[in-house]
């Protein structure tokens, strides 16, 4: 968080080995692609090769490429750097940083260089880049499709070109015409952009200049959102720096991805991130812990099970065989049987 990537082995699930660390200062998001690792340096892009995930190198970045830093639903500009200050006496007492750590922790990203067996060709809930390498979770402010790589800021939509992996190509900025702008999910042609008010679908058909077809608004809350089929999943949460009293899960029909509709909205009790994998959806709820909803029928997801140790559960990545759920400071490894018997195979702690 702020300082860089852990690179953890899991081809053991029930031991995990934390093999190395980046030291990407200022990081806050990151996407994979191919063997690149993209992740942002305060205001720069910067990719890594990282073919051996144990030893990155560093190949290019892209200067400038972040201006507005966004932090806690605002954006300063962060281009100036601090090169003298004044030294007072005066002691300020502040909670903020288990504050900030609740409300935005780590992004976690699966990647499959060290297993012999190839990631499912679908890992539904969670992005993936199209080389099939790997998956990100609900929270992510980095999306790739179609050898794109997209970022969201508070208010717009960046598109690089990565068919170059390690030479990313800025190629322009989409005004996404609002200031509360969360998270990215790319699904088949569209992405799906949670802000603060609403949920926005945008057309990438031509990746380079993504078109605007519709916009679901909702209460005032933070909003991460995953796409499955006909059906886009949203949760509200209330409070904190998004504002608003709403705890719920919006279940949207997106047939017509122009008009999307409400199906329903399940009450929560303050969610954060979310993921699926065929019938299961994953939601993470606060001091609930995390839920298992059965989505057979994807318009009427039915709660099956409830994880309460895993509270303050942040984002949650759903593959086939497993599923990975971050929380402020550790990183879970769990499987599900088909009874919806959930069994915790290893338990990794993560520094700050």
């Amino acid at each position: 968080n702020d300082k860089g990537v852990h690179v953890i082995d899991y081809t053991n699930s029930n031991n995990p080995v934390n093999r190395s660390f980046i030291y990407i200062p200022g990081c806050r998001d990151i996407a994979i692609h191919q063997s690149t690792l993209y992740a942002d340096c305060y205001t720069d892009l910067v990719a890594m090769d990282i073919t051996n995930p144990v030893q990155a190198t560093l190949k290019s970045f892209v200067r400038g490429a972040f201006p507005h830093r966004v932090y806690h639903n605002a954006s300063f500009d962060t281009t100036n750097i601090i090169i003298d200050w004044v030294r007072v006496d005066t002691i300020v007492k502040s909670d903020i940083k288990n504050l900030i750590r609740n409300e935005f922790n780590y992004q976690v990203i699966f990647y499959n260089p060290w297993l012999s067996s190839s990631m499912p060709t679908v890992a539904t809930g969670s992005t993936r880049s199209n080389s099939g390498s790997a998956t990100a979770g609900s929270m992510a402010r980095f999306g790739l499709y179609n050898n794109r790589l997209y970022t969201v800021s508070n208010s717009d939509l960046k598109v690089f070109n990565v068919t170059q992996a390690t030479q990313p190509a800025f190629v322009r900025t989409v005004s996404l015409g609002a200031g509360d702008i969360e998270t990215i999910f790319p699904y088949r042609t569209q992405l799906f952009i949670g802000s603060a008010t609403g949920m926005h679908i945008y057309d990438a058909t031509n990746p380079d200049q993504p078109t605007r077809l519709s916009l679901f608004t909702h209460a005032r809350a933070c909003d991460p959102v995953i796409a499955d089929g006909d059906f886009a999943y949203v949760t509200l949460k209330g409070g904190g720096f998004c504002g608003g009293n709403s705890n719920q899960m919006d279940v949207i029909n997106i047939q017509d991805l122009t008009a999307p509709r409400l199906i329903q909205s399940i009450g929560l009790t303050g969610p954060s991130g979310l993921g699926k994998n065929g019938n299961q959806l994953w939601v993470c709820d606060a001091t609930s812990g995390v839920r298992i909803f059965d989505a057979a029928n994807p318009a009427n997801p039915i709660e099956r099970q409830v994880l309460p140790s895993l509270q303050q559960a942040y984002d949650v990545i759903v593959l086939a065989d497993r599923t990975f759920i971050s929380t402020n400071n550790n990183l879970y490894c769990c499987s599900i049987n088909n009874n919806w018997q959930v069994s915790v195979l290893s338990n990794l702690r993560i520094k700050p």
